[in-house]
């Protein structure tokens, strides 16, 4: 799950949910949206049940 939100400060945020170890639960975690690279581009992907 991605989720990406401006704080505060204006700095762009995403919450991803990490898988750290196989067999144990996610964890959601707040992380710096990554900038694309020059000739890349970005998107996102929303998921809906």
């Amino acid at each position: 799950m991605l989720s990406a939100e401006t704080d505060g400060y204006g700095r762009t945020t995403m919450r991803a949910m990490i898988l750290t170890r196989p067999g144990e639960p996610l964890v959601m975690t707040e992380l710096p949206t990554p900038e694309p690279g020059p000739g890349r581009l970005s998107g996102a992907a929303v998921l809906t049940p």
